[in-house]
């Protein structure tokens, strides 16, 4: 009894720890990775490009078909909770390019041929990290511009009248003042 229950046990661990390695993704993650970006099963990181501003892009290659590849993505990102975007679609040349948003955070998908093997597909994600002070200052800004426009509109009613107070006041000024 004590072995079924140790070797469903052990069994457990394993399996649990097997699926935490298969959802961290493939190694060479850089640590602020999107987790919610979903990934097909072989893809290896290529190589992770230093930050621009907000935008982290990471290259990656990934085996299988081009078609499979784009029909995973149109599939996996919607139920990862990603609205998709505006994409470009050249099957003749296996081009595929896709913007995908969540939370008003744009990120892009590029698929291409793999010049190295041609059985592979080279494949860039350009994302904002989930985390850190780059997305922080993205929501600050999109709150912000929310708010601008009413502020901004407010504010220049107020200064067109104080213009006006100013020519209204001037030119009753000006009459009543002598001519040198």
């Amino acid at each position: 009894m004590h072995k079924i229950i140790s070797s469903t046990f052990l069994t457990v661990v394993l399996l649990s720890s097997a699926a935490a390695i298969a959802a961290k993704g493939p190694a060479g993650l850089p640590s602020h990775w999107d987790k919610r970006i979903p990934l097909p099963a072989g893809a290896t990181v290529r190589e992770v490009k230093p930050p621009v501003k907000a935008a982290q892009a990471v290259e990656f290659s990934v085996p299988g078909d081009y078609d499979k590849t784009v029909a995973f993505y149109k599939d996996a990102l919607p139920k990862a909770g990603f609205e998709l975007g505006p994409e470009v679609k050249v099957p003749a040349r296996k081009v595929y390019s896709l913007n995908f948003t969540r939370a008003g955070v744009q990120d892009t998908l590029s698929i291409f041929p793999d010049k190295t093997d041609s059985s592979k597909l080279a494949m860039r994600i350009v994302y904002t990290p989930e985390k850190g002070w780059a997305r922080t200052k993205l929501a600050k800004w999109e709150d912000r511009a929310r708010l601008l426009p009413k502020w901004w509109r407010h504010r220049e009613q107020e200064k067109r009248d104080e213009k006006a107070n100013l020519r209204s006041s001037g030119s009753d000024s000006t009459a009543k003042s002598p001519s040198p």
